[in-house]
């Protein structure tokens, strides 16, 4: 037993950062189209979400889009891909398709749910008002009693792990072709999901919302370990979203309850 206390994380680990980073560049050349694919409806998501409380089935939509996206990040990456190196591939397979399965059943639960006309103007306004903020400015103070401050987290959290993320990994010196994409890619479409999941509520139950949280964060706790075992200084960033996906999904629960 007491073998165990000298290893570190690194020892843990059975690859390189380097093999980490050539197996994304290898990953995006054998699936770029679905690689692509993924990204435009992150993009796309980026843009409809703002309308999601004006249009009815626009977040259902979304929400079926990204179950679709875990799906495949569980066949083409983890099963296909991570599991060649690393035999736990198969089991975060089946994670991801539990969690793509939650997703699609939500997606179902959203477009027959009818939300009341609070959470349909703390959904649709907050990354409208992100989006546009020159826009309404005299409402301000109408907005800051109708529309959770949650709204603005989860709407960020998306919006950092689709666009931000790729720019930082540039920053650090990745090549293009190997960069980690939201729809694609395990990282961003966790973290973009713990900002989905804060965005639903009002649209469906407390307790589904808790299940499309609890994959999406373990699996950040994965990464920031993983990451922190090949001495990346990013280490803390999936750490970090989840710890703020939760905490913001807890504080919109407990509003939601007050009303």
């Amino acid at each position: 037993m007491t073998e165990w206390l000298g290893y570190s994380l690194t020892d843990l680990l059975p690859y390189s950062q380097e093999a980490w980073l050539r197996l994304l560049e290898l990953y995006n050349a054998r699936f770029w189209p679905m690689v692509l694919l993924g990204l435009a409806i992150g993009i796309a998501s980026l843009l409809l979400l703002p309308t999601a409380g004006l249009r009815s089935l626009v977040l259902p939509g979304v929400i079926l889009c990204w179950g679709l996206c875990w799906l495949w990040v569980a066949w083409g990456f983890q099963l296909q891909t991570y599991a060649r190196l690393n035999w736990a591939g198969s089991y975060f397979a089946l994670a991801f398709a539990v969690q793509g399965l939650l997703l699609l059943g939500s997606g179902v639960w959203a477009s027959r749910w009818t939300p009341s006309p609070t959470s349909i103007r703390a959904l649709s306004r907050a990354p409208k008002r992100a989006l546009n903020s020159s826009r309404q400015r005299g409402e301000a103070a109408d907005w800051a009693d109708q529309a959770s401050d949650s709204g603005w987290i989860g709407y960020g959290i998306v919006l950092f792990a689709v666009l931000v993320l790729p720019l930082v990994g540039l920053l650090q010196g990745h090549v293009w072709k190997g960069l980690a994409l939201f729809g694609s890619t395990p990282d961003p479409t966790a973290i973009a999901t713990l900002g989905l999941a804060v965005l639903l509520h009002g649209r469906l139950p407390l307790l589904l919302i808790a299940l499309l949280l609890l994959i999406p964060a373990s699996w950040c706790l994965i990464s920031a370990a993983t990451l922190a075992a090949m001495d990346d200084a990013l280490w803390p960033l999936p750490l970090l979203s989840a710890l703020l996906g939760v905490v913001a999904a807890s504080r919109g629960a407990s509003r939601a309850s007050r009303r």
